[in-house]
């Protein structure tokens, strides 16, 4: 029984993480889409800075509150999702590697 609720907890990590990433992650990408169309983008960075931290943060603490391992988990499924989507995304043309 203790097998299967570390195999639960481990694939609701992988979820909360992968979770984590696309909402910091696509944040991101949507704030510098539109940032350009605002006079205030300084404070849109910011807002949206805090509002992205503060929902990773919430979750990553949940985790990290069972035990570690499960963060861990959760950051590789965290910086998986981020590959992915600059796969997806692209890198711009002008930007230098």
């Amino acid at each position: 029984m203790t097998t299967n609720v570390n195999i639960l907890f481990v694939i609701l990590s992988l979820i909360g993480g992968s979770l984590a990433g696309i909402i910091y992650f696509g944040g991101l990408w949507i704030t510098v889409k539109h940032v350009v169309m605002h006079e205030k983008s300084s404070g849109l960075i910011l807002l949206s800075f805090f509002i992205r931290a503060g929902i990773v943060g919430v979750i990553f603490y949940t985790l990290v509150r069972y035990q570690w391992a499960y963060l861990a988990v959760a950051m590789v499924a965290f910086m998986a999702i981020r590959q992915l989507l600059v796969h997806k995304v692209g890198q711009p043309k002008n930007f230098p590697e």
